[in-house]
């Protein structure tokens, strides 16, 4: 079942290509938020499934080895019993033949739920963990602002990624309009 609309272009420093399924709107919301509220995890493959029929991801995927994901805050993974990044790598990995890994720790710091666009605006406190591969796949369920992405690429980029190709579930509409600021 194809539930997203036109794709949406994301506007993601360092991103050598990023895109959503659908703005974070009516039907396309409500899935999203079964799966992260309500357990109901199947719910991801089947946007994974249709955000992997736009053929221009499909070709950037190529590029890739590893499918990695921003780790969503300890207390939300703690109480949800997973963490859906993980799971969407998982799903995407599967779908592409590619490697989920696990890039990224993130360090103690206060949710991103939840804070308005302004306290969005330093993203996560994430580090990298172990080995990067040159081609990485990174994935999101819901960019609000792009700032975790912009600052997951960033440190990607540094830790010798030569391509960073994203794909988000869905956007918050307006996120090309924001502060490029990336914390170090």
């Amino acid at each position: 079942m194809r539930c997203y609309g036109p794709a949406v272009p994301l506007n993601i420093t360092g991103a050598s290509f990023a895109i959503a399924g659908a703005p974070y709107e009516a039907e396309v919301r409500r899935i999203v938020l079964a799966g992260k509220s309500q357990g109901r995890t199947a719910v991801f493959g089947q946007l994974v499934r249709s955000l992997t029929e736009i053929e221009q991801l499909e070709r950037r995927a190529r590029e890739c080895e590893t499918v990695t994901w921003v780790p969503g805050a300890p207390s939300k993974v703690r109480r949800r019993g997973y963490d859906q990044g993980k799971i969407l790598a998982g799903a995407f990995a599967k779908r592409f033949g590619l490697r989920s890994q696990r890039m990224f720790r993130r360090l103690p710091g206060e949710a991103q739920t939840g804070l308005s666009r302004q306290q969005r605006q330093l993203g996560p406190r994430l580090v990298v963990t172990g080995s990067v591969s040159p081609g990485v796949f990174l994935v999101d369920d819901v960019v609000t602002t792009g700032v975790s992405m912009r600052l997951a690429t960033s440190l990607l980029r540094g830790s010798g990624a030569e391509s960073v190709v994203i794909a988000a579930l869905t956007t918050r509409p307006n996120i090309v309009k924001y502060d490029d600021r990336v914390r170090p």
